[in-house]
């Protein structure tokens, strides 16, 4: 017998948590132990892992009674959480016997609530192993740097190069008589930038877009590090105690 119960206090948020995660997959996983929850999902072709994490402290009310495992369907959560206002708290609960994911609307002014069932059942295999990357190139910009280059890419080609070059980073995409560049150099507009060698890597357009538009709205700064020819690591970091991490698998440029 196990169960959970979880408050989490900004509705709108999960909004953008649940939508991310429906852009990688239909279906992903939830574990909450007495360290936190996290929900993460692989899409179906195995190239980008989104891994969301919530510690205790994340929730307004949080309990749980043994280690609780779910797969859920990510577009079901996705569906409920749209429906979230800014007033309201969303109550995720779950106990052993319960048909699916228990998921409430509760408006933080008048206490008035809607609840919702999403399919879920329990499983054994609630673990995931971060990626272990020995990245050569560190970058961090602002949100805001980084939702403006996922959207310039996605207008032109299929595929976006990165380049990261001792003091800059060079983003590039083509297609039939477009091409795209920008080199972003540190202080203008990076962060930071850290670079052991001159690192190569292109990724799909399409997953950068996808899976980071939603969340970007979180974030205060976005820090993104990746070796030659191996997957992008994407960190979101917030002022919260949440955490969210993307990973998205190299494809040939």
């Amino acid at each position: 017998m196990v169960s959970f119960r979880a408050l989490y206090p900004q509705g709108t948020d999960l909004k953008r948590v649940a939508q991310a995660i429906a852009k990688i997959s239909d279906e992903a996983t939830l574990k909450a132990s007495q360290e936190g929850a996290v929900l993460w999902a692989f899409s179906p072709d195995k190239t980008v892992l989104g891994l969301f994490k919530f510690e205790p402290s994340a929730f307004d009310e949080y309990t749980v009674d043994g280690d609780v495992g779910l797969n859920f369907s990510a577009s079901e959560l996705y569906k409920v959480a749209r429906r979230a206002t800014r007033n309201d708290a969303v109550i995720l609960h779950y106990e052993s016997g319960f048909t699916g994911l228990s998921v409430e609307l509760q408006d933080k002014k008048t206490s008035f609530s809607r609840s919702f069932t999403v399919t879920a059942m329990e499983t054994s295999e609630a673990e995931i192993r971060e990626i272990d990357l020995r990245p050569t190139a560190r970058i961090v910009m602002t949100a805001d740097d980084l939702a403006v280059l996922i959207a310039d890419v996605k207008t032109v080609g299929d595929i976006v190069e990165l380049i990261a070059r001792e003091d800059s980073l060079i983003v590039r995409s083509s297609a039939e008589e477009k091409e795209y560049t920008w080199t972003m150099k540190a202080g203008s507009p990076l962060q930071e930038i850290s670079v052991e060698s001159e690192t190569k890597a292109s990724y799909s357009a399409k997953s950068l877009f996808s899976s980071l538009k939603p969340i970007v709205g979180l974030a205060e700064s976005i820090t993104i590090e990746y070796a030659t020819d191996y997957p992008l690591k994407i960190s979101v970091s917030s002022s919260g105690p949440e955490q969210i991490l993307i990973y998205i698998a190299p494809v040939q440029g």
